[in-house]
């Protein structure tokens, strides 16, 4: 999952979760000015949430730290997979539609802050009963905007315009412009959850319900006050960035004037936020806490190991295998058994020739003092696995992909054993998998105490399919193999006939392929000689 989809669900999640514990526990109550902070500050918590690590602290948790000592160590997780062509994702078309509207929210945002400069600009700034205001001459209801209030006093009586410049000072004054536009940005941010959309409705409704608070505390006549707001209720509202003095509903703002006040031991219920919030953190940190865990467990890695990748692209109706050579470009731990990602992508099989295996009755660890290691580094061993894995052909002709779990034991004298699948997908994969692992040269023991001692390992070899496998009367194109040098061509033996160097590999149908197998180096020269010095590709045909 990218890591903008996760912030994504992880921010409507914490919406979704704010907002049904406002609608639950804290709407019908008094509080109104902790309800204000809990709105506002509940969103930003929500914006910021994917962006708390506490994945640090998990690293030093009693758990975490028993589970390294107990956990098999896994090396990393093999990929074998024809290269991804490019198109259209159905999900670049939903992304596209959703930046739409969003653009379209927010034009209409702009717009609004537009309506409301050319409105200041008519009016004139002027002080009036104390307080300073903007004077229209336009029939529009009273608002304010900032620290500004927009009245036409010629629409009131003097009693109803101390009414409304009372209740829009506290607007002014509290600078509730400020959550309000917050609610806008989020519903364009997330326009598509239903709950920020009730959460901006509720923050514009608690803002009112405090400046008639206010008004009403200042010694207005709450039931002269009503009705000054039902009259002025036929005004409807075309400014939603502004704080209205009529706004809608009215019904509830009537409703919450005349409620008895929330007794002092109805706030603990607040109390409710803490574990609320922890809850959320620890969502928002899955991915890092799994990811901090692993790291735990595998702790014994102390630099990245060159990625060995072996590709098969699969460009329209050809097919090409490719392998690309190592780079030593960091340092290996001689302590650990783990490895970064091998991507292998492979098209063909190759004759079982596995190692021999040793067997002992003596105790198998699952992490020693000193980790085995493979000659010559973790390097080495990567490389190995590259030019070894092959995709098997069976497999790929029938679609098959999934993901094998192997495991395998170091024994004492270094040759490997107790080779087998935890949980495998298919014969042709399965076998192919264990292949690879019984062929491996043997490692350097492990140690514990002093004493050579028998270590396990989990190996996880993915096996995908990118296209829906081979497709009939396509052709294979070898490019080169392992060490291969550039620009250098392979001998090409085929049924055991030695063909020339311009050999056009295009004629041969993959369908048509048993098997191909690559020798390279010292087996290569001697089964045929000085003319194989560049690696030799044996192919063997079906028989018709």
């Amino acid at each position: 999952m990218t890591s903008v989809l996760y912030y994504f669900i992880v921010t409507n999640i914490a919406i979704a979760m704010f907002c049904v514990a406002y609608k639950l526990f804290f709407a019908h109550d008094t509080f109104l000015v902790i309800k204000r902070y809990y709105l506002k500050y509940s969103l930003l918590f929500a914006l910021v949430l994917p962006f708390i690590n506490v994945s640090e602290w998990f690293n030093t948790a009693p758990v975490v730290k028993n589970l390294a000592s107990t956990a098999s160590f896994t090396l990393p997780e093999l990929v074998v997979t024809p290269q991804q062509s490019f198109h259209l994702e159905t999900l670049d078309v939903l992304t596209g539609i959703y930046i739409l509207v969003g653009a379209v929210l927010l034009v209409r945002l702009l717009i609004q802050l537009v309506s409301i400069i050319r409105i200041k600009n008519r009016g004139t700034v002027s002080i009036f009963q104390g307080k300073r205001v903007i004077l229209l001459t336009d029939e529009v209801a009273p608002f304010s905007f900032m620290h500004w209030i927009f009245i036409n006093p010629a629409l009131h009586t003097p009693a109803e315009t101390d009414q409304i410049l009372t209740h829009e000072y506290i607007h002014a004054k509290q600078k509730h412009t400020v959550d309000v536009i917050l609610s806008e940005v989020m519903t364009i941010l997330f326009w598509i959850n239903p709950f920020v959309w009730l959460m901006r409705k509720d923050v514009r409704e608690n803002l009112e319900y405090i400046a008639d608070s206010n008004v009403l505390t200042s010694g207005f006549d709450a039931k002269n006050y009503q009705y000054h707001l039902l009259r002025l209720s036929y005004q409807s509202p075309n400014l939603q960035l502004t704080n209205k003095f009529n706004i809608s509903p009215l019904k509830k703002r009537v409703k919450m004037m005349n409620q008895k006040k929330s007794g002092k031991a109805t706030a603990t219920k607040y109390l409710v936020v803490a574990p609320l919030a922890f809850a959320l953190i620890i969502l928002g940190n899955l991915q890092a806490i799994a990811s901090s865990v692993q790291n735990t467990i595998t702790s014994s890695v102390s630099a990245p190991a060159p990625e060995v990748v072996v590709e098969t692209p699969q460009p329209d109706n050809n097919v090409q295998i490719t392998v690309k050579d190592v780079k030593n470009e960091a340092e290996t731990n001689k302590q650990s058994g783990q490895l970064d990602e091998i991507v292998v992508v492979g098209y063909g099989s190759m004759p079982n020739n596995s190692a021999p295996a040793a067997n002992g009755d003596d105790v198998i660890f699952t992490t020693v003092e000193k980790m085995p290691e493979f000659p010559g580094g973790n390097a080495e061993l990567m490389k190995f696995l590259g030019q070894n894995v092959i995709y098997p052909v069976i497999a790929q002709q029938n679609g098959i992909q999934g993901r094998v779990i192997c495991q395998f034991v170091v024994n004492r004298d270094g040759s490997i054993s107790d080779v087998k699948v935890v949980r495998g997908i298919d014969s042709s994969l399965d076998i192919e998998a264990m292949r690879v692992i019984k062929a491996m040269p043997k490692w350097t023991p492990g140690m514990q105490k002093g004493k050579a001692v028998r270590v396990q390992f989990t190996l996880p070899i993915n096996f995908r399919l990118d296209g829906g496998g081979v497709k009939n009367d396509v052709q294979v194109v070898i490019k080169g193999v392992g060490a291969v040098g550039v620009g250098t061509n392979p001998l090409v033996v085929i049924d055991g006939e030695v063909k020339s160097a311009d050999f056009n590999m295009n004629s041969i149908k993959v369908l048509d392929i048993e098997s191909i197998q690559v020798m390279k180096d010292a087996s290569a020269t001697a089964a045929y000689g000085e003319k194989a010095k560049n690696g030799v590709i044996v192919i063997t045909m079906k028989k018709k």
